[in-house]
């Protein structure tokens, strides 16, 4: 018996937030590792500065904005990269 499950747009919203913070996280941690051990080329540097800025601006349009601010100051990217 196959089961078709169905979400709503608000759960699709939620859950691509989710996924949304959770590659916006592993790529501050990986520029700030970048700081101390020089692994990345510059190239793949501002690439990568680049897409966490591009989630930040996909974030702003999927959440409140009170949401939003709490999150980006939070877990923003510090333009000290």
């Amino acid at each position: 018996m196959k089961v078709i499950h169905s979400i709503t747009h608000k759960q699709a919203e939620r859950i691509t937030a989710d996924h949304l913070k959770e590659i916006h996280f592993e790529m501050i941690e990986e520029l700030q590792r970048n700081n101390e051990e020089r692994s990345l080329t510059h190239t793949e540097h501002y690439s990568m500065i680049e897409t966490v800025i591009s989630i930040e601006v996909i974030m702003k349009e999927l959440v409140f904005p009170d949401q939003y601010m709490e999150w980006k100051l939070a877990h923003g990217l510090d333009l000290a990269y």
